[in-house]
């Protein structure tokens, strides 16, 4: 008997050939299509002492796979080789007492395959086409995919639909360098493009994200690039109108109540010119005060969130336990000097040295519970109290420095040269521990958890100053810094440690934002501290 009869591997080997021919032949004719392989073997098996037997043919047979291009064909075939093989091992080592007899037959089983993937020109729908916002090239190759992103990459005046527009020399190459001098990248991929394969283009061209629409009687979104959406972590659910991002169903249905209803207001002619008319911004704001805090992190016991739904996990409680404050001054630095010099009186005298009070009696107890005016804080009302009598409006603008400066303080610092860091060589001298105060020291938040451990009288070990937030550790080179300032400082407990560290984070906020403020000034004229947020400055600086 042939030995292939009886061996599977050998049996699919002689197949391969005519097999092979006959799906790319198919792939030629269908452009793509789906095919499994069914293996159909004879067995034996004894089922009595008088050595009756009974004859069966089974079959092994591989799970179905798409074929979209010619060089998918051959890897599909061998691993469907090593499936059958694999089934049919597995099966006799089962003691089901069979045993195979011959190897009879082999199908081949083809089923249809629309995949959704770019293809040459299709006419866009009537109600996309008229409102006229859809660049539609039209191409007579395989290469839709490439033309879409050239439009959008290279916008041109006129003709846009018309390939000869854009100047391209030869379409089929894996590279393309544009008119306007962008590259784009197509290397390893086969056209027409399928959509798993947008990720792989992404990964070619990292400043290219690709988003993706359907049409069939209403726009349906197919692929949308998450990180143009949120940063947030949980679901989300996206209106197919306006592409706007909800955390839950419920607020997604309440806006599309609304949707449709929602319409763009053209100005009035009298209203559609621009005009700068904030002149008062012009001005330096007169006082400036930079300003931070530091808390002890307390572990919050939580229960384990559900995570078919949205949730929000609290994770540690912020408990204040120290600030820091500097304020500038654009006009007069006597007042401030005489402000620094009054607060000191006030540390010395009531803070530092607090004055010893007896023990209340019950009758003193009493009052004091039934008190509705504090008379410590009396000195508040007064102040209050002044302060109101001033003609005008006393106002106050929060802002916050990663409204204007996404960057971190220490790369901040980085960026400024040692002449720049006027506040902090105000305080500490141009020394030699000024040096190890012009960086952005470090810190063991989580490990600060108590006021108990303010008072340990040296730095805890570096995995202490691991940071659950950003889930980092400690570099080696940092811990030594932090030592070091440790050292030179002459700290002897954590709270002077945390004293300087807040300390320094204040100063080196102040130059850092005092020379934007200055840079602002000279270019624009505008002093930062008048606006809110980046997009408001942005927006006068323009006009």
């Amino acid at each position: 008997m042939d030995e292939a009869l009886l061996n599977a591997t050998e049996f699919l080997k002689r197949m391969e050939a005519p097999l092979m021919e006959y799906l790319r032949n198919t792939l030629e004719q269908r452009m793509a299509f789906k095919f499994n392989i069914d293996l159909f073997k004879e067995f034996i098996k004894i089922i009595d002492e008088d050595n009756e037997s009974v004859v069966s043919i089974k079959s092994f047979n591989t799970k179905m796979h798409a074929i979209l291009s010619a060089n998918e064909i051959e890897p599909a075939f061998n691993n469907m080789t090593a499936q059958i093989v694999e089934k049919m091992e597995g099966f006799q080592e089962k003691d089901s007492g069979w045993a195979l007899l011959r190897l009879t037959h082999c199908e081949l089983n083809l089923n249809e395959f629309k995949p959704l993937r770019g293809t040459n020109f299709i006419p866009s729908p009537k109600y996309i086409a008229q409102k006229r916002a859809c660049v539609n090239v039209r191409n007579k190759d395989i290469y839709c995919f490439k033309w879409s992103i050239i439009s959008a990459l290279y916008p041109v005046n006129t003709h846009l639909e018309k390939t000869s527009s854009y100047e391209i020399d030869d379409i089929t190459d894996s590279v393309i360098v544009l008119k306007n001098g962008r590259i784009i990248n197509f290397w390893g991929l086969d056209f027409p493009l399928k959509v798993k394969d947008i990720s792989v283009f992404e990964e070619l061209n990292p400043s290219i994200s690709i988003n993706l629409f359907g049409y069939d009687s209403e726009i349906k979104k197919i692929r949308l690039v998450r990180e143009q959406q949120t940063s947030h972590c949980s679901k989300i659910f996206i209106c197919n109108k306006c592409l706007q991002h909800f955390y839950s169903t419920e607020k997604l249905k309440s806006h599309e109540n609304d949707c449709s209803k929602i319409v763009a207001k053209m100005v009035s002619p009298e209203k559609s010119t621009l005009e700068y008319r904030h002149f008062e911004r012009q001005t330096d704001v007169p006082f400036v005060v930079y300003a931070d805090f530091e808390c002890l992190l307390q572990d919050i016991q939580s229960c384990q969130p559900d995570p078919a739904s949205a949730s929000t996990t609290t994770l540690q409680e912020h408990i204040p336990c120290a600030f820091a404050y500097y304020i500038k001054c654009c006009y007069d630095s006597n007042l401030i000097n005489s402000l620094v010099s009054d607060l000191k009186w006030f540390y010395i005298n009531h803070i530092q040295k607090p004055k010893s009070s007896n023990t209340l009696t019950l009758d003193e107890e009493k009052t004091q519970r039934e008190a509705t005016l504090c008379c410590i804080w009396y000195d508040c009302y007064l102040f209050v109290k002044e302060l109101a009598s001033i003609d005008g409006d006393i106002s106050i603008i929060p802002i916050n420095k990663e409204l204007f400066m996404h960057s971190s303080l220490d790369a901040l610092v980085n960026n400024l040269a040692h002449k720049d860091l006027k506040t902090v060589s105000g305080v500490y001298g141009d020394s030699e521990k000024l040096s190890l105060l012009t960086r952005k020291g470090v810190f063991p938040y989580e490990y600060i958890n108590s006021w108990d451990r303010l008072n340990e009288t040296s730095l805890p070990s570096r995995e202490k100053f691991f940071n659950k937030m950003s889930n980092t550790e400690c570099k080696e080179a940092d811990y030594q810094h932090a030592l070091n300032v440790w050292k030179q400082f002459n700290c002897g407990v954590m709270w002077d440690y945390l004293e300087l560290y807040l300390k320094t984070d204040v100063l080196l906020l102040t130059d850092v934002f005092e020379n934007f403020r200055n840079v602002c000034k000279n270019i624009y004229g505008l002093d930062p501290c008048q606006y809110y947020t980046t997009p408001g400055l942005s927006w006068d600086a323009m006009l």
